[in-house]
């Protein structure tokens, strides 16, 4: 006696192989994005390695591409680093950094928006004497 909830066995068997034809697919696509986000496609990122040389890091940028990277405080400088196989890259610049002074750090790649990391001046440091 078949109930309502019982089925022939092809059906089942379609069922089954639907359900795990989908699964796969989800799983591939997970993957593929979750790949594609670690290497050159994630979110570009600027971090202050050194103060003194002003050394930048950044990672999550184009692989293998040149980045423009300028940094303005007590004067304005420019570099063009090269990424690396993973689109990450390091700049030092002539300068330094401190925690009384402004500046701000500048990455951008043709085709993607610039990157920006700022050090704001903080308000508790005393003005240079002026005598």
């Amino acid at each position: 006696m078949r109930t309502a909830f019982s089925r022939p066995r092809p059906r089942r068997f379609g069922a089954l192989l639907a359900l795990l034809l989908i699964a796969a697919v989800a799983s591939i696509a997970v993957n593929g994005l979750a790949s594609a986000n670690t290497g050159s496609g994630g979110v570009a990122r600027l971090v202050l390695k050194r103060q003194d040389p002003a050394t930048v890091g950044g990672t999550g940028f184009k692989p293998d591409a040149r980045v423009r990277v300028t940094f303005a405080g007590a004067g304005k400088f420019v570099r063009r680093p090269m990424t690396n196989s993973r689109g990450a890259f390091t700049a030092t610049f002539p300068t330094f950094t401190d925690r009384c002074s402004a500046w701000m750090v500048t990455a951008s790649q043709p085709g993607r928006a610039p990157v920006v990391l700022r050090g704001a001046a903080r308000p508790e440091c005393t003005p240079m004497s002026t005598q």
